[in-house]
């Protein structure tokens, strides 16, 4: 368990909101469990830190938005740093997330 940074005057950061898009939402519920976990865990990363937490990358061309690898799929988002949110647009198998 990573241990939690306290600021100066002993708060701890915010964590991000994690909002998927109607499509992402729909990718998730179709996946198997096991899967399923490593997304949730992945979030949780994202919660904390959505532009260091594992495997993430801008998305070239466009640097708005950005992309966490997950073993085979790709999971793309958007970050709103002024209202702390992560805004998931796509969960896709890899070859399907770049068309």
């Amino acid at each position: 368990m990573p241990k939690a940074i306290v600021l100066a005057g002993g708060k701890l950061p915010e964590r991000f909101e994690i909002i998927l898009s109607k499509e992402a939402q729909k990718y998730y519920k179709r996946i198997p469990l096991s899967i399923a976990r490593r997304l949730d865990r992945a979030f949780v990363l994202l919660e904390e830190n959505p532009i260091s937490g594992g495997d993430v990358k801008p998305l070239k061309g466009d640097k708005t938005r950005y992309c966490l690898r997950i073993g085979d799929l790709r999971v793309t988002f958007q970050i709103n740093k002024i209202k702390r949110l992560v805004l998931i647009s796509t969960i896709l198998p890899r070859g399907q997330a770049y068309k």
